[in-house]
């Protein structure tokens, strides 16, 4: 059994009410402390059946109740064989959809009420529209075209309402929340209502039409799933009797549907016990409030103000890695939290003389951020290290692929992770492209892409430039003389013809999945990705068959051109379809911060940190918040003095998220740390907006220009002032480092 701290101990020993907050920060043994207390919880005689346990992820369901049933074993406590066989430890949407089915004809819902897909989701939307634009006037008398602010035959208008819509819909807003918020509202009616009488009639008919297509079919989509929830414990308080006690991890995450459904069950939160840590909030996209897990329990005196304990110990990482992601939060509303502290170093490997445990690098571009990531995984491999020990972390995917390219070049076997990589790998859009070509020998992007792709490795400003190249098929000797690996090009070209005339003549004979299989054999597609080094090549292959059994299922009559049709559809809209990984396979994972959140490795790069602290600090034209509601914003905001508060709250609320997120990214990292850092350059041994930067606040509250101050270049200025075991290398220059 692990041994807990003091702190441990006393938070998850405390008494079970009144409410019960944590606040752990980063590898402080926050999953564990929740586990003990559950087990108190039992000790105490409350039964696991009423216990229940809600967080976010799959996977931290799974672990958490993995962790519960050894420590309550661990304990000895003497339990019916059933008791631990389905216990009440779920994400939320998980929880709902059990109670749904349990109860959820008590408000209508059918006995297995059927969660709605991506397709399907798109689909209640184009009908949406057909229904609109064949209608033309709503029933309340709205004319859709009589308005014509935002524009129609671009789409235009219905970005704008359907990215409203959605907001509204994962924010646990209603229609009644278009209207504008009190202090914006003579402005909005002023200057705005041209906008607002064309957008806000038709965002509340979605928003009804939506509704009434999910009773129709007898579904519902994730947010109607909470709200679904939510009314069946309102109509039925009974069923809140079931639970003596609620824990909530990561609550720092929660948002509103999510909080509601939460008082819904436990309207007094007297046996709620909330775990989390404000630093890492990092979910402000999917309408999280950060700020519940600071304001619980929400009581003012003279009542009882609740119970609060800090876990500030990490046993996860290197000193010198804690004392470099403290100061990533130094001068922010962050830093008011307890900082980390270290709590043993006995496990971790000391590095060679010449290595460090923090090393920052400035680089001159985004390629050489990428070849000196492969070049130092490499090294460490040849040293001993496991590829499955390290990890590359990226802010966002945009510039995925200079990466990977880069971890091919030095046959570095890697794993990318979760999220919706999937339509965008390179091998699902060269079968996209090469169904296309086989349908339509005219499509000139189809035949772009698999010139340029390694079938046959045509450079791509060669294509830019040429004419029809599809020439080059029947006539290879017409190739530039001058091209490097000519006859292996023509030879590539040639093979390509051969293998288009072959699959034109079995188009529409072989089911889609045998057809795809023999595409791949024939085009040597499978070999290739056999051979790629990158062990999630050949699992796309398979997923991809899949889904073509999947969509010959459901269409027996349309084949595989049906299939290419969906294929590209799929590519065009990217539903998040994780990319397959491999169940164990000693590889680099390649994860977004968000993925990597609750995970850690012994060996962590931070990459492409270039992206700028205010790059998201900018208020859109057009948007729904839960605070503000619907605002409208003219092109000229800034002359219009009533926007600035909004403009104020949204930069600091996503100036902490952006800080949030390289915390997060920091605190993954156990024995070793790399953090690059491309396009800016040092001026005196500083970066210029870095300079002032300790200067420029005085309560621990940013100033003015705080969202102008950069991550990078602020944790560079810091730790050139901080002595440990941490090194800081120009890269861009033949000076030598400055270790401290």
């Amino acid at each position: 059994m692990l041994t807990l701290n003091a702190l441990q101990i006393a938070a998850a020993r405390a008494p079970l009410e009144p409410p019960t907050k944590i606040i752990a920060g980063a590898g402080t043994g926050k999953t564990e402390t929740l586990a003990a207390r559950y087990v108190a919880c039992v000790q105490q005689g409350i039964p696991p059946e009423r216990i229940l346990l809600l967080t976010f992820t799959e996977d931290a369901a799974a672990e958490m109740r993995a962790r519960v049933t050894v420590r309550l074993r661990e304990a000895g406590l003497d339990l019916p064989p059933h008791a631990l066989l389905h216990p009440w430890i779920s994400t939320f949407h998980g929880f709902a959809l059990r109670l749904l089915q349990r109860y959820g004809f008590e408000v209508g819902l059918p006995p297995t009420p059927r969660l709605l897909n991506d397709d399907e989701q798109r689909e209640i939307q184009q009908a949406l529209r057909e229904e609109l634009e064949t209608r033309l006037r709503l029933p309340d008398g709205y004319d859709p075209l009589a308005h014509t602010v935002y524009r129609w035959e671009n789409d235009e208008v219905w970005k704008r309402a359907l990215a409203i819509f959605s907001a509204l819909r994962r924010g646990g807003g209603t229609p009644a929340e278009l209207a504008p918020h009190p202090a914006l509202a003579e402005h909005q009616q002023r200057v705005c209502a041209a906008q607002r009488a064309q957008l806000v009639p038709l965002i509340g008919y979605c928003w009804q039409t939506y509704v009434r297509q999910l009773q129709q079919r007898g579904q519902l989509d994730f947010d109607e799933l909470l709200r679904a929830a939510t009314r069946l414990l309102q109509a039925v308080p009974a069923i809140r009797t079931r639970f003596d006690i609620v824990m909530v991890d990561e609550f720092q995450d929660t948002n509103r549907p999510q909080f509601e459904l939460l008082r819904a069950l436990a309207p007094a939160l007297q046996r709620v016990t909330v775990v989390g840590d404000p630093r890492q909030a990092i979910y402000g996209w999917n309408a999280a409030r950060a700020e519940l897990i600071v304001a619980f329990p929400f009581r003012a005196p003279p009542e009882a103000p609740g119970q609060e304990y800090t876990l500030s110990q990490n046993y996860r990482s290197h000193p010198a890695i804690i004392e470099v992601a403290n100061l990533a939060l130094s001068g922010s509303e962050l830093s008011r939290f307890a900082p980390l502290e270290p709590a043993s170093t006995g496990a971790l490997q000391t590095p060679p003389a010449d290595d460090a445990v923090v090393s920052l690098h400035l680089l001159p571009t985004l390629d050489d951020e990428a070849r000196f990531i492969a070049a130092q995984i490499a090294r460490l491999h040849a040293q001993g290290w496991p590829y499955a020990a390290m990890a590359v972390l990226q802010r966002a995917r945009s510039e995925q692929a200079r990466l990977l390219a880069a971890l091919r070049d030095h046959n570095i076997p890697y794993v990318v992770r979760g999220g919706s990589g999937f339509y965008l790998h390179h091998l699902v859009r060269l079968t996209a492209a090469l169904l296309r070509l086989i349908a339509d020998p005219t499509d000139r992007a189809a035949w772009a892409h698999v010139l340029e792709s390694p079938l046959i490795g045509l450079p791509a400003p060669l294509i830019a430039a040429c004419a029809p190249f599809d020439a080059w098929l029947d006539a290879p000797e017409a190739l530039p003389p001058d091209l490097p690996q000519r006859e292996a090009i023509g030879l590539r070209l040639s093979n390509v013809h051969v293998l288009l005339t072959a699959a034109r003549q079995r188009w529409g004979v072989l089911a889609p999945a045998d057809y795809l299989d023999w595409l791949w054999q024939a085009g040597g597609i499978w070999h290739s990705a056999a051979q790629s080094g990158d062990p999630t090549a050949g699992l796309v292959l398979r997923q991809l068959l899949r889904e073509a059994d999947a969509y010959a299922a459901a269409h027996p009559a349309d084949g595989i051109a049906g299939f290419a049709v969906l294929l590209e559809q799929r590519i065009a809209t990217q539903p998040r379809v994780p990319l397959p990984a491999p169940p164990s396979a000693d590889a680099v994972e390649v994860v977004t911060v968000h993925q990597a959140k609750g995970r850690e490795w012994p060996v962590v790069f931070v990459w492409n940190t270039a992206l700028p602290g205010k790059r998201s600090g900018e208020v859109e034209h057009v948007l729904w918040d839960e605070h503000w509601q619907l605002v409208i914003t003219p092109d000229d905001a800034r002359r219009h003095p009533p926007l600035e508060a909004l403009r104020h709250d949204f930069r600091r609320r996503r100036r902490n998220e952006e800080r949030a997120i390289w915390y997060v990214a920091l605190t993954r990292a156990r024995e070793r740390l790399y953090v690059t850092h491309s396009g800016c350059a040092l001026r005196d041994g500083t970066f210029a907006d870095a300079q002032a930067g300790p200067a420029r606040t005085t309560d621990g509250q940013p100033g003015g220009d705080a969202a102008h101050v950069h991550f990078f270049h602020e944790l560079w200025h810091q730790l050139h002032a901080r002595p440990g075991a941490i090194v800081c290398r120009d890269e861009t220059s033949a000076a030598p480092p400055a270790t401290r």
